[in-house]
């Protein structure tokens, strides 16, 4: 999630910063989503006011310097923490607060409601009524690693093992895809993430997307969806 995707709360969400690919490791995707009509727990995320404050300053700074903010997140290192710069808007004091802040940041619980999953040739397709309308026919092809949405097509396809990172959400192991299509001239394109895992605390599904499309700098479309996937009872 780089480029114009100002990333920084979504990285929170699920570690992303420190990612681990794993080519030996299997994706039971059987058993990440049941077919049917399936209860769901909206996923949020609880931050200290002080950490959104300064995010928020941060987010308005790359926004009004995008080039420099792309140039920025594509020379971070995988793994580590963005370096600090001047133009992010804040001090050098107040980005180290933000990052120790950051590890304060833990997922809350929040209204249920219903996601219906249907099979389709190699994989499902998400439909989630009035409740859920941003998963709505995204498709997930199991056998080609491709998720189909309304962005395009996510086709770079990752393992992720469970890390001490996933603060926010706990330890997951399961499958991300991303899609980074940019223009650097004129900061138009897509950039979008999908994962599916499975959380080690409660045995359930992790289900995560985050899309947005911008034209020249400018956020013009977004989806964003973060739900736990009950079992169903056998």
């Amino acid at each position: 999630m780089r480029g114009l995707a100002i990333a920084l709360h979504s990285a929170l969400f699920l570690g992303t910063a420190s990612l681990v690919s794993a080519q030996t490791t299997r994706v039971a995707f059987r058993e990440l989503l049941p077919v049917g009509q399936v209860e769901v727990t909206v996923l949020e995320l609880g931050v200290p006011p002080r950490f959104t404050e300064l995010a928020t300053r941060i987010q308005e700074a790359a926004r009004a310097n995008m080039e420099w903010w792309i140039a920025h997140t594509r020379s971070t290192p995988e793994g580590q923490p963005m370096a600090y710069d001047a133009r992010m808007g804040i001090t050098e004091a107040d980005y180290k607060e933000m990052l120790s802040l950051a590890e304060s940041v833990v997922m809350q619980r929040g209204s249920a409601g219903m996601l219906r999953i249907s099979t389709i040739p190699n994989g499902w397709r998400l439909e989630g009524g009035t409740a859920f309308p941003e998963v709505t026919g995204v498709e997930i092809d199991t056998v080609a690693r491709v998720v189909r949405t309304k962005f395009g097509e996510l086709r770079e396809f990752k393992v992720v093992e469970a890390n001490d990172e996933q603060r926010a959400t706990g330890r997951w192991t399961g499958a991300q895809w991303n899609l980074s299509d940019i223009d650097d001239a004129t900061t138009t394109g897509v950039v979008a993430s999908f994962v599916l895992g499975k959380l080690e605390a409660n045995n359930r599904t992790l289900l995560y997307l985050d899309a947005k499309r911008a034209s020249n700098g400018q956020i013009t479309d977004r989806a964003f969806r973060m739900l736990e996937v009950t079992p169903t009872p056998k």
